[in-house]
């Protein structure tokens, strides 16, 4: 989990000297790509979702061009060899076309499969955008017109692999938490008393280790309240409420798949 506080950084080392620390290399793109390769919550890049899918819409229609092509050509074709035969064949417009398809489909899948790898990417989380924000109007590394693209909202991802949704939050717990209690120390990759970036597999840990005992309360207390219930209704009822509510929590809280959300109501 990384943060990242608005500050002018030092313009001497407050502590000593790690080895590549962001500091270390020199202000502008080289500052810049330390710090995001600091932490992999900060790989944010664009998507240009607009641009892929126009793209995608041109070479798409380029094929339906050629297509039509093809299909007059065979249509006026006088000799019915050719269309029976592709090595008696000796229509070279045809064969052009043919060979301008083969180009264009090899392009369009693989433009294809480039788009739906980069739509499949997740968007980063705000906090991270806003901590790089931060930093940059702190530091002034980047030219203002090359940052902008921070600003780019849901065309931004994130090569970083996201963690479920209670996860990410005790996550974030967890490093305002740490934040606080390590104010004014900066870590092992950064002299920058702003920036505080922690292990992520720790903060990970640590969510998961705040977040098990609210599974299990989650889990028993419905089973302790019918324990105290002699009412067979009362009981019923405090099943179906707890089933509900749980079905609840793990579809908002976790990417659950449908069948797994039915699995878990089940059992």
């Amino acid at each position: 989990m990384a943060d990242i506080e608005l500050g002018v950084p030092p313009s001497t080392p407050t502590t000593a000297a790690s080895k590549d620390q962001v500091e270390d290399y020199r202000k502008g793109y080289p500052r810049f790509a330390a710090l995001m390769a600091a932490h992999s919550a900060f790989n944010i890049f664009r998507r240009f979702s607009n641009i892929r899918t126009r793209l995608l819409l041109l070479a798409q229609d380029r094929i339906v061009n050629l297509e039509e092509q093809l299909m007059r050509i065979d249509q006026a074709e006088k000799s019915p060899l050719f269309l029976a035969s592709s090595r008696e064949d000796r229509n070279s417009e045809r064969d052009l076309v043919i060979s301008q398809l083969y180009t264009c489909l090899e392009e369009y899948d693989k433009l294809m499969e480039r788009s739906q790898r980069v739509f499949a990417y997740e968007s980063p989380d705000t906090k991270y955008v806003s901590s790089l924000q931060r930093w940059i109007r702190g530091n002034s590394c980047i030219a203002r017109n090359e940052a902008k693209f921070l600003e780019s909202g849901e065309d931004l991802l994130t090569l970083a692999s996201m963690e479920d949704g209670a996860v990410s939050w005790f996550e974030r717990f967890v490093c305002d938490a740490l934040v606080k209690i390590f104010k004014g120390s900066s870590g092992q990759k950064s002299r920058d008393p702003h920036v505080h970036i922690f292990s992520r597999p720790t903060t990970i840990k640590m969510a998961r280790a705040l977040l098990s005992p609210l599974m299990a309360v989650l889990l028993l207390a419905p089973v302790i309240i019918c324990t105290s219930l002699h009412n067979l209704t009362a009981r019923l009822a405090i099943m179906v409420a707890a089933t509900c509510i749980f079905i609840c929590c793990i579809s908002l809280l976790t990417k659950a798949k449908t069948v797994e959300l039915a699995v878990a109501g089940a059992t």
